[in-house]
This record gives structure tokens, sequence and C-alpha cells, in this order.
């Protein structure tokens, strides 16, 4: 997951919260020395990752304007002995770099958490829109309402024993 740099007016490159002074002047240099159109119509541009582990990927695109300030997902597909960082393309556009939403599916997606929206058939097992919870509960019931309670489990996925 990339955030493109954004080198236009002085307005820095790739800049987020969590980068330090140093991580933007770098950022600028590398987009200032790489960046640059072509006469068919294209730039090359330069995507900075979420994960610093990884290097800036160059990309040729007619779509630079569209990507700034970005959160994109882009794809590795050669490192030429004479290029300083890889090549890659674009595979999609996540949304604005800073929304709450956007970094949010950064981050589930950076860690591989699971986060896709739940199959028909689980869906299909939930009570009915009407339906109340409590209803069932009368004062004679042994049950204990914890429901006003933050509960969790330290039970891992798919044990068959849940603890108490």
């Amino acid at each position: 997951i990339y955030e493109t740099a954004n080198n236009e007016k002085g307005t820095g490159g790739g800049e987020s919260s969590s980068g330090t002074t140093s991580d933007l002047e770098e950022r600028e240099m590398i987009a200032s020395v790489y960046e640059r159109e072509h006469a068919d119509g294209t730039s090359t541009c330069v995507f900075f990752p979420v994960d610093q582990k990884v290097p800036p990927i160059l990309i040729r695109t007619t779509q630079r304007s569209r990507l700034m300030g970005q959160r994109i997902v882009v794809a590795m597909d050669s490192w030429p002995a004479h290029s300083a960082f890889p090549l890659g393309h674009y595979v999609r556009t996540i949304g604005q770099a800073g929304s709450k939403d956007v970094e949010t599916q950064v981050l589930l997606q950076e860690h591989n958490i699971p986060h896709e929206p739940f199959p028909a058939a689980v869906l299909a097992c939930l009570p009915p829109d009407d339906y109340k919870v409590g209803a069932d509960m009368t004062t004679s019931s042994p049950r204990l309402d914890l429901r006003h309670l933050p509960i969790l489990s330290i039970d891992p996925p798919g044990c068959k024993d849940i603890d108490d």
C-alpha cells in the first residue's frame, strides 16, 4: 500500500502524520530526482510504501494528477540492475490519504487482517431486523443480563470450548 509523492507547488513529498522532517525531505529528494514527464504524455511517479522496509516503487502512468494524495495498491514488477528503485504498476485506489476510513483499510490490509463483508450464508443466520434483544429474558429467568458490560473472550479463533 502506497501513498503518492506530492511534489507540486512546494507541498512536500508523501507527507503523513507519522513522517519526520528528515523522512519528508528524503521523500522530496527522491521524488524530485525520479519523477518526470515523458513525450508520450505519461509520467514516471514515485510511490512510497506504508511499510518502510519496502523501497519506493516507480510507475509510469497517464493518471498522475488523479493519484496524487491517494492511498493506492501498487505491484512490484521488476528491479532492473541499473535502477535505484524497482518498477511497478498501479493496481487500485483505496482512497484519500488521511481519511479515517481509508487509513483503517490500509492498516487492515497491511497487517493481513480479514475485513471482507460477511457471506450471504452468515447473514442469513442473523435474527430479523425487528428482533428485540432481551425480550425473552424475564424476571424469573436464571440468566443474568451482562450486555451493559464490555466483555471479550481469551479463546483463540475456532475454539470449541469457550471459557467464561
